[in-house]
């Protein structure tokens, strides 16, 4: 990668923080609903790390981005999040998730990784939308979908 190539994905990384951040809303309390749960920064970062070829990175943040969606799993379907969020998902899960998270475990190559980090993403927005809908998240939800399709 050539610096012009580096500034531009820094460039890149200012923009999305600058859309992204946003105070904690207090309202929601420690540990709830929007705390981490409707955040795409897993999601971008996973993307970053895959495109600069540091793979174990970007499959250890994939990862983070499924447990991302089980919460959000939980939260749709009203089950309190368990301290073990995966233990038992998958009786626990909706078909889609289910569906999505079995079809997400690529090789260890980066296209591979971007097409799963793809897959997760279409059902992440679904769940973004609907924790929105649901909940008041303490970030506007065009921010949200803006920072995931850019990963899209």
């Amino acid at each position: 990668m050539d610096a012009r190539e580096e500034a531009s994905g820094d460039r890149e990384d200012r923009e999305y923080d600058q859309r992204t951040r946003y105070p904690r809303n207090e309202a929601q309390g420690a540990g709830g609903c929007g705390q981490g749960t409707a955040s795409p920064a897993a999601a971008h970062e996973t993307y970053r790390r895959a495109k600069r070829g540091e793979l174990f990175y970007a499959q250890t943040l994939l990862d983070e981005l499924r447990h991302h969606m089980v919460q959000a799993d939980d939260w749709l379907e009203v089950r309190t999040p368990a301290t073990m969020v995966t233990a038992k998902f998958e009786k626990r899960a909706s078909a889609r998730v289910l569906a999505d998270l079995a079809m997400s475990y690529p090789p260890c190559e980066g296209e591979a990784i971007l097409a799963a980090l793809r897959l997760l993403v279409g059902g992440y927005r679904y769940q973004v939308l609907a924790l929105h809908e649901k909940f008041q998240l303490s970030r506007p939800r065009e921010n949200d979908m803006a920072a995931l399709d850019i990963v899209a």
